[in-house]
């Protein structure tokens, strides 16, 4: 309830409580009142800290507040007395108070379990014994009082509700203990326990060899452990299933595991209840488990021994025979290629003199048909590469007509766009594919060639049905050889002559030659072409993209938005209401006659307060709503003077309350060192909060990410630093998630690189950020990082604008 309405409650009934009027900013939330000793109340507020009220018999009271000064962090602290001393639980974790200097000191008692942000969400209470009972918003916890006075945490006692939210605590005398979570209500009672922790043996339930044989289901292990089976070579793949007959919270059951004579080491402790060895070497091997259940109690260990024997090709008589059988064969290899060499010499003497007398008659030839192929491939349009290779081939051979043919797979089509017939351009034609009676028809589906040295007689051989050409004259000497590159037919090439018997298996040479080049050529022309639609569809994507990321990024800063916005306007509903109550009070007190000018004056004063608070709030909420505003525009705008720590701040908070929006487990300690020597920058305010917002939401991510892969132990950190420095300010966000791999490094600020899974990233947040500090601020931005242990990110900004 808030202070106001409580105190003015009990101010009817008992005098004691009649000077809250005199308690300036008494208007509060309070949390708990506590009375340590007598004349002594504590109260302590969901935002104003802690406030101290000490009486005297006569009423007289003295009001003393506790908050930044006095140790406490700023906000609101909840208050708990033990026999000892009194805690109060913050955002940012527990605090002692230390009467001999009247402050608030840090206490390292609760320093090993988890705890939360909010300071309404935790219970501290001591039993009838003096032990410790305790919930600091992430983990409930027992803390054994020792004869010395100190206390020893034990967490397997109440491990099996431990991480139930436990908002209120009750011991009774008798020892029970009472725990109220936000669903149920949980009754632990130590002493009712017949038998505690009966002794439990880890079982080995199934050995499987090979791909699904079952050696072994779980008898007879006596045995086994005296010999172990042989198993052949051939079934060096075993997989173990074991387990441990503890049946409560059976799935928080770990277990260890180590195969001897192949493993030094044992396995972590895992969940998992299967391990799985492949391609085990030949070798003698023992298989050892150890188990234990949620209370920490571990098992009697179980074990397995088995034999891989050596495979029949690697025995001794196997390796014999391998040496025999290769001595006969190196011999008769010796013999056969003598005798082979000896006649291919002869004949290869032969062949030399006759391929040296063609040689020499087809080197200007080979010459030339090496400038037409780099002419050829040098090109990147179809009428470019004919036009090349119909200036160039007259001069190896008769090709009065020369052409080539595409093939358009949407349309079944060959399209010749630009076949050259005695120096001219023919008009462009197709040929269906479903024309059986073409020969660039039968050649490109038959994927063979076209040899014709008389069409009148040899188109029998290829065709049925004598048919006259689609575009110029008829000619006598045809050749068609299908274009292939990289194993794929593209089209066909096409030679012709007006004259018959033109063409020898030379010229069919040739133009195979020319074919491979025009190949290749129409390939580069169609991979240029690609290249080009492709660069377009990813500047497209691009921009799609980073309007994607941009939009993320907005949805991610409205969720955090909407939890920061909910405290400035409950404030102010609340002290607007709190002002109707006072007005009314106003208006009773001028009816009086006369009326009371103290009272009237108390009155307005403190409606002049709350209007304050509201104005106060009210400007704060519209911050919010700018600074959304800001980022929702998706583009630079012009420099600012810009208060970098209270940006760092306003981006904590976002960051925070997106994750949670996101993941209501989520949970993390944050620690910030900020310089207030900074001072403003001149810098593109909504710029700048978007790089530190997607810094702290992935530092709180990876964070998040390490707790759900670990154990309870983890405690994800996030830790928020500002210097000041001569010439620029530097900050350092750090966080202790599994850092930045090694192998990875190089690219974190690349585009579209990402580590997240699939739909929770876009790889475009560092780029941004880097192009935001590096170009648009003329800053510098880079990580620190070791696996496994932490990441920290660098952002310096320079003071003067360059």
């Amino acid at each position: 309830v808030d202070g106001a309405s409580l105190f003015r409650y009990y101010a009817d009934k008992d005098p004691r409580f009649s000077f809250y009027k005199k308690i300036p900013g008494i208007h509060e939330y309070v949390l708990s009142l506590i009375e340590s000793e007598p004349g002594t109340v504590w109260c302590s507020t969901l935002n104003a800290g802690i406030i101290r009220f000490t009486y005297t018999k006569n009423f007289d009271v003295t009001i003393e507040r506790f908050s930044e000064k006095e140790g406490l962090p700023a906000g609101g602290a909840l208050l708990f007395k033990l026999p000892a001393c009194l805690f109060a639980a913050t955002k940012e974790g527990p605090f002692k108070y230390d009467e001999t200097t009247n402050r608030f000191v840090r206490d390292s008692l609760f320093n090993d379990i988890e705890w939360g942000i909010s300071s309404d969400e935790a219970a501290i209470v001591a039993d009838h014994l003096g032990n410790i009972w305790a919930n600091l918003g992430g983990e409930t916890a027992f803390f054994a009082k020792q004869a010395d006075g100190s206390f020893q945490l034990q967490k397997y006692k109440l491990a099996r509700f431990a991480k139930d939210p436990a908002i209120f605590i009750y011991p009774e005398k008798n020892g029970t203990i009472w725990f109220g979570t936000s669903s149920e209500v949980i009754c632990y009672s130590p002493g009712e326990t017949s038998v505690e922790n009966p002794p439990v043996s880890a079982l080995i339930r199934r050995v499987i060899v090979g791909r699904d044989s079952v050696v072994y289901d779980g008898s007879g292990l006596a045995d086994e452990k005296r010999s172990g089976p042989n198993f052949p070579f051939r079934l060096n793949n075993v997989r173990f299933e074991f387990a441990l007959p503890s049946y409560i919270a059976t799935h928080e059951n770990q277990f260890q595991t180590r195969l001897e004579g192949f493993e030094n080491d044992w396995s972590d402790w895992s969940r998992d209840n299967r391990r799985s060895y492949t391609n085990l070497p030949v070798g003698k091997y023992r298989f050892l488990v150890n188990a234990r259940n949620i209370n920490g109690q571990e098992a009697t260990q179980a074990e397995y021994s088995f034999v891989i024997n050596s495979p029949w090709f690697a025995s001794w008589w196997a390796w014999i025979f391998y040496l025999l059988g290769a001595s006969g064969l190196l011999f008769g290899l010796v013999r056969f290629r003598t005798r082979q060499l000896q006649a291919r010499s002869k004949a290869l003497e032969k062949i030399v003199q006759e391929r040296t007398k063609e040689i020499q008659a087809q080197k200007d030839n080979v010459e030339q048909l090496s400038i037409i192929g780099r002419d050829i491939t040098d090109n990147l349009s179809i009428k470019s590469i004919i036009n090349t290779v119909y200036e160039n081939v007259n001069t190896l051979m008769n090709a009065s007509v020369f052409g080539i043919g595409l093939y358009q797979a949407e349309k079944e089509l060959l399209v010749f766009q630009a076949t050259k017939e005695k120096g001219e351009t023919l008009p462009g034609f197709a040929v269906p594919l479903g024309d059986d009676n073409r020969l660039a028809v039968w050649c490109f589906k038959n994927q063979e060639e076209v040899i014709i040295n008389d069409y009148g007689k040899d188109f029998v051989k290829y065709i049925k049905e004598l048919k006259p050409a689609m575009a110029g004259e008829n000619p006598e000497s045809i050749l068609y050889l299908p274009l292939r590159h990289k194993e794929k037919t593209i089209g066909v090439i096409t030679a012709q002559s007006f004259s018959k018997n033109a063409y020898t298996d030379y010229h069919l040479n040739i133009l195979r030659n020319l074919a491979t080049y025009c190949a290749i050529a129409l390939e580069n022309a169609d991979a240029y072409r690609q290249v080009h639609e492709l660069l377009n569809d990813l500047k497209n994507t691009q921009d799609k993209l980073v309007t994607q990321s941009k939009l993320a990024a907005l949805g991610a800063l409205t969720a955090g938005i909407a939890h920061e916005i909910k405290n400035p306007l409950n404030f102010v509903n609340n002290f607007a209401e709190l002002s109707g109550d006072l007005v009314h009070e106003l208006r009773e007190e001028m009816t009086k006659e006369p009326p009371n000018q103290s009272t009237l004056k108390e009155i307005l004063s403190t409606l002049e307060q709350n209007s304050f608070k509201i104005k106060e709030h009210g400007k704060r909420a519209d911050s919010i709503v700018r600074s959304m505003l800001q980022h929702s525009r998706g583009k630079s705008g012009e420099r600012q003077p810009t208060d970098i720590n209270a940006m760092l701040e306003e981006d904590i908070n976002l960051a925070y309350h997106g994750m949670r929006a996101l993941d209501s487990s989520f949970n993390i300690k944050i620690e910030k060192d900020l310089d207030q020597s900074i001072g403003e920058l001149e810098i593109v305010p909504q710029d700048v909060s978007r790089v530190f917002l997607n810094i702290i939401s992935n530092a709180c991510y990876e964070a998040h990410q390490k707790k759900l892969c670990t154990d309870s132990s983890f405690s994800p950190m996030l830790t928020v630093k500002s210097r000041n420095r001569s010439n620029d300010v530097e900050i350092r966000i750090h966080d202790n998630g599994n850092g930045i791999p090694e192998e990875i490094r190089d690219k974190m600020f690349t585009p579209f690189f990402t580590t997240k899974p699939a739909g929770l990233g876009t790889g475009l947040g560092l780029s941004i950020s880097y192009e935001i500090i590096v170009n648009a601020h003329n800053g510098e931005i880079y990580f620190e990082s070791e696996e496994g242990e932490y990441a920290e990110f660098v952002i310096r900004l320079p003071r003067t604008k360059n």
